[in-house]
C-alpha cells in the first residue's frame, strides 16, 4: 500500500518508506544494505543486542517478524523532517502465522499504533528510536488481557 506522504520521497523520508515496503513488507532483505549504514544502531527499548548493530540487525528483527507474521502491512500517517531526523506515526496490520516470543501461531490478525525517529545521514539509515504499541500486540495474541492492554495504555 502506498500512502500520500510515500508518493512525496525525498533524500531522508525515501530509505525509511524503503525500510518498511521492500525489506519489512515484501521480505527483500538485500535493500538493507543498500540503505543501512554500517554505523547503523538501533536505540528502541527491549530489543536483545544482536538486533541493535549494523544492516544485520535489521534483516535479523525483519526476519524474526517475517517468520511469525505474514499479509504484512505499514500504513504511515503522519511524516515529520527536521534536519536529520524523519519521525512517523504508523499503523501496522499482520496475520500471525507463526511461534512468537513462545506463542504459537493463533491465525489473528493484528495491528498495533506505533511511532519511529530515524536518524537519515548521508543517504543511509545510521539510528532507530521505534516505540509501538506490544502489550496490545500481546494482547490480541491471547498472552495479555485486554484489561491489562488498557490499564498499560
Amino acid at each position: 500500500m502506498t500512502t500520500p506522504h510515500e508518493s512525496a520521497m525525498n533524500e531522508k523520508t525515501g530509505p525509511v518508506f524503503r525500510s518498511h515496503q521492500e525489506a519489512m513488507i515484501k521480505g527483500d532483505m538485500a535493500v538493507i544494505d543498500e540503505l543501512y549504514g554500517e554505523d547503523f544502531v538501533n536505540h528502541s527499548p527491549g530489543l536483545p543486542d544482536d538486533m541493535r548493530n549494523g544492516p544485520g540487525a535489521i534483516k535479523g528483527s525483519y526476519g524474526f517478524l517475517r517468520s511469525a507474521f505474514s499479509d504484512m502491512l505499514i500504513e504511515h500517517h503522519d511524516v515529520i523532517v527536521d534536519g536529520d531526523l524523519v519521525g512517523l506515526r504508523w499503523t501496522w496490520h499482520a496475520t500471525h502465522v507463526g511461534p512468537f516470543l513462545g506463542i504459537p501461531p493463533t491465525g489473528a490478525r493484528v495491528s498495533i499504533e506505533g511511532y519511529d525517529l530515524i536518524l537519515v545521514r548521508d543517504g543511509k539509515i545510521r539510528g532507530a528510536w521505534v516505540y509501538q504499541d506490544n502489550l496490545d500486540l500481546m494482547a490480541q495474541l491471547g498472552a495479555a488481557s485486554a484489561s491489562q492492554a488498557a490499564a498499560e495504555g
